[in-house]
């Protein structure tokens, strides 16, 4: 088809040729190449609630099935006031059942968190995950939610001291056939500042589908892995970014992930250098970019 040889530019102006077109690309396969973005315009109360009844009204006379969602909710703390259950309304299930990938930035009241939490075991499609939860406004009286899916092969999460008990929950109820887990770690907390998050270490051990772990800023020990229990053999890439780690170079490491392949720091500062460059670990590189 010819539509395989355009940019994703040009396929966008040709689905709006005609009715045919239009169905083709956004009906098949060639959707998997859009992210239908929600981005919310926050202004005044009236502007806001406007933006909103748009954005809803385009996904009611949509009839397009998107694989990829990219949800930027405002960093404003929000209410039922401002409609973000209106909006989720709007898409699930016509929208989310088809996802292959969700990305949802400032999920923060716990209605909302819970509202994504009811949702993602319907959603049987859903292969990557990202949820920015900056549930560190969540109140202390509200009860644990966690996140499951037996499908999801990337998870990306951000963690704070708050939320750490219901992140690591949420990490196990998705570890069936995850591959790949990012934890972003909140960089004001002033106690992660200090210590590994030792709730989402727990968890490592029992993700038995793991190949790829990074973590964001937070402050590392390697023995910080070394008393996790039994070895991860399945884990190839172990990536720390923006961290504090004791050094560029975990000398022991291969102990609990015998089969690591790349050990990589992106930005990192180390507590000091190791000189003995002898022993046998894996390929260490120090990036300014990530992969």
């Amino acid at each position: 088809m010819i539509f395989d040889k355009l940019d994703l530019e040009t396929v966008k102006n040709a689905a709006a040729t005609c009715q045919r077109w239009h169905d083709i690309i956004f009906s098949t396969g060639y959707v998997k190449r859009f992210v239908f973005q929600m981005n919310i315009k926050y202004g005044n109360e009236a502007s806001t609630q406007m933006h909103i009844k748009e954005i809803v009204a385009m996904v009611a006379n949509s009839q397009r099935r998107y694989r990829h969602l990219y949800w930027d909710s405002g960093q404003l703390l929000m209410g039922p006031s401002n409609g973000y259950s209106n909006l989720w309304q709007a898409i699930h299930p016509k929208v989310t059942t088809h996802l292959y990938s969700l990305d949802i930035s400032y999920v923060n009241t716990f209605d909302f968190f819970s509202l994504i939490a009811d949702a993602l075991p319907m959603m049987s499609a859903l292969r990557s995950l990202t949820i920015m939860s900056n549930a560190r406004k969540f109140r202390a009286q509200d009860p644990i939610i966690t996140l499951r899916s037996d499908n999801l092969k990337k998870l990306l999460v951000d963690v704070s001291t708050d939320n750490e008990l219901n992140m690591s929950q949420s990490i196990l109820s998705c570890s069936t056939q995850l591959k790949e887990l990012v934890v972003d770690i909140y960089e004001e907390d002033e106690y992660l500042k200090c210590h590994a998050p030792r709730r989402i270490m727990q968890t490592l051990p029992h993700l038995k589908q793991l190949k790829k772990l990074k973590f964001i800023n937070g402050r590392f020990w390697e023995s910080n892995f070394l008393r996790r229990g039994a070895p991860m053999h399945t884990l190839h890439q172990l990536h720390f970014v923006e961290s504090n780690v004791e050094s560029n170079r975990f000398k022991q490491i291969k102990q609990i992930f015998p089969n690591l392949k790349e050990l990589i720091f992106t930005k990192c500062d180390s507590w000091h250098e190791i000189h003995d460059r002898g022993s046998e670990t894996p390929s260490s590189t120090e990036s300014d970019q990530d992969e």
